[in-house]
């Protein structure tokens, strides 16, 4: 007789065998859900990641770095959800030096997003910061920024807080993961990341 377990484990082994399996593919919408699916099983069933884990960081590495937007946001939450997870440590030290260049490069704002900031500090230089604009912000996964109560209403912590759901973008995921990843690993994180802020901050026009 099949027990609920083994039950369970069947169909969670074959489920990632057929998601390795699309890793090949080159449609981004099937990539982008890859890299979703690896999210949500790294959040409820990380057990069958762990025997592929160096495989899986690898393939996310690298959608960290594909042309779709949308492929990367997903690839992105990996890492925020790994950075949650207590093997993030031992399992990503020896990425790091690949993965930090990746995320730093990716939070350079674009020529259209240096000309759009400008216009919005001329015109908000006058107005003074309201309370939610000044207070800090400490990251929440965009799965559960975009929870709701049984009632259907947003939380009360997250009403004015417009930028955790409408205005979360690649530039904003790269620097989040950065930031959870200094909680994870600290003065750790500095070899890597401090040559690249250097050459940022001094040698940019």
């Amino acid at each position: 007789m099949l027990h609920v377990d083994s039950f369970t484990v069947f169909h969670t082994d074959s489920f990632t065998e057929t998601l390795f399996a699309l890793t090949g593919d080159k449609e981004p919408e099937v990539l982008k859900n890859v890299c979703l699916a690896l999210v949500m099983l790294l959040k409820v069933q990380m057990d069958c990641l762990l025997p592929h884990m160096h495989g899986i960081v690898e393939y996310i590495l690298q959608r960290t770095q594909d042309q779709g937007e949308n492929v990367t946001l997903e690839a992105c939450e990996f890492w925020l959800t790994l950075a949650e997870q207590p093997l993030c440590k031992n399992v990503l030290v020896r990425y790091l030096p690949k993965l930090i260049p990746v995320l730093v490069n990716g939070m350079n704002y674009s020529d259209i997003d240096t000309i759009l900031l400008k216009d919005d500090v001329e015109e908000d230089e006058m107005i003074p910061d309201s309370e939610q604009h000044i207070r800090p912000h400490f990251h929440r996964s965009r799965t559960v920024a975009e929870q709701r109560d049984e009632d259907g209403n947003e939380d009360e912590d997250n009403v004015d807080d417009d930028d955790t759901i409408s205005d979360w973008n690649l530039r904003k995921c790269f620097a989040t993961a950065i930031g959870v990843l200094a909680n994870v690993y600290h003065d750790e994180l500095l070899p890597c990341i401090l040559p690249l802020l250097k050459e940022l901050l001094f040698n940019h026009e």
